[in-house]
């Protein structure tokens, strides 16, 4: 039977690798951004700029809100991704900031009895605010990575687990979190209700302000 279970790892795995998706330097990398006229509602939603652009099949859009906050969204054919978080302006300066980045979703060790396990993986599918999430990956000892949504594990599985860490597709993950001696099933919950498959980290996202224009300024991340 052990084969069938690595055949089925392999085949689950394959598929995950090669779900169509931007890379994370794609994404991170801005555009140039025109002001757009805002309508009604968002006006009355406190929106007090808002940017666009179009280029071929991608679609960008950046608001900002009153109260400091922003949501950046940039979509295509296959791909709907955003990011939130804090903005500031400085000496013409616009600077964007997610709220969530890596190492700091908060997440929890959680009841082991009402997880839903797959296989003989030992950590159950991930659950949030919301429920279930099996999109994310769990990495096991700071080397072996897993899909507990999935029911596989990228390479052999360890003997024991003294740390795990979940990580989104994009980025955003926890802090490593140590598990207690003898641990032998594992269940952790996201303290969040955002969609995180999704999510993409801005961390010192910058673009100058020229006029009505947004113009990003390349970094080395």
């Amino acid at each position: 039977m052990k084969w069938k279970y690595l055949l089925h790892s392999l085949l689950l795995l394959t598929i995950y690798l090669c779900e169509p998706a931007l890379s994370f330097s794609q994404v991170a990398t801005p555009i140039i951004l025109k002001q757009s006229k805002r309508t009604s509602a968002e006006k009355q939603s406190h929106i007090i700029r808002k940017y666009e652009a179009t280029v071929h099949y991608d679609y960008e859009s950046l608001i900002l809100r009153q109260d400091g906050t922003y949501k950046r969204c940039i979509t295509d054919c296959t791909t709907d991704l955003y990011s939130e978080g804090n903005w500031t302006i400085k000496h013409h300066i616009l600077t964007l900031n997610s709220k969530f980045q890596n190492d700091n979703l908060p997440v929890i060790l959680t009841d082991t009895t009402t997880g839903e396990y797959i296989h003989d993986i030992p950590v159950a599918i991930i659950q949030t605010l919301q429920g279930q999430d099996k999109t994310p990956e769990v990495l096991l000892n700071d080397s072996v990575r897993c899909i507990p949504g999935g029911g596989a594990y990228y390479s052999e599985a360890p003997r024991k687990i003294v740390l795990v860490k979940v990580i989104y597709q994009y980025g955003v993950s926890s802090p490593t979190i140590p598990i207690p001696e003898n641990t032998t099933k594992i269940a952790l919950k996201v303290l969040t209700e955002a969609r995180l498959d999704n999510y993409v980290i801005m961390q010192h996202v910058q673009y100058r302000m020229k006029g009505q224009r947004l113009i990003p300024i390349k970094t080395n991340q």
